[in-house]
């Protein structure tokens, strides 16, 4: 055998720097190196580990602050509507309170308005009896004055 077959058939170490196969495809080194690469690898585990689990409780605080901040969002939301509806009811007694008094106040002026035109034709029509006027041109103009009166009626409602 020559030089060269007893290096090829030593088994490798780490001063010589070579890899153990132990199947095929996996390398792993011997001693020192070995235990360090376990350590290493554990470690490494260890810390993925670590931070799965701190993600996990990360999202589960993350999903209790959203749920909070969703309920005071509805709480608000819903003491905003209500406040609102409230306020909007107030207002809404406070105008139709007026609008009423205006729809009196409408009607009122109708009724002022129809009795003065009745009056108004009264006056008018007791003028015409005793003016000295031929009785048909008096029942004319009395005639034309109730008409006058009922359009006027008409417009007022």
């Amino acid at each position: 055998m020559s030089q060269n077959d007893d290096q090829d058939n030593q088994k490798p170490t780490i001063s010589t720097g070579k890899l153990l196969t132990t199947k095929p495809g996996d390398l792993v080194p011997e001693g020192p190196q070995k235990s360090f690469i376990e350590r290493a690898t554990a470690s490494k585990e260890q810390r993925r580990a670590q931070q799965k689990a701190e993600r996990i409780y990360y999202d589960s605080e993350l999903s209790k602050l959203k749920q909070t901040l969703e309920h005071e969002v509805a709480s608000h939301k819903t003491y905003y509507e209500q406040l609102t509806q409230e306020k909007c009811a107030k207002l809404v007694r406070e105008f139709q309170g007026k609008i009423d008094q205006l729809h009196l106040a409408q009607q009122d002026a109708k009724m002022e308005s129809c009795r003065l035109a009745i009056e108004k034709t009264d006056t008018e029509i007791k003028k015409i009896e005793s003016s000295q006027l031929a009785e048909p041109m008096k029942a004319k103009l009395i005639e034309r004055l109730m008409d006058n009166l009922n359009k006027t009626l008409d417009a007022l409602g």
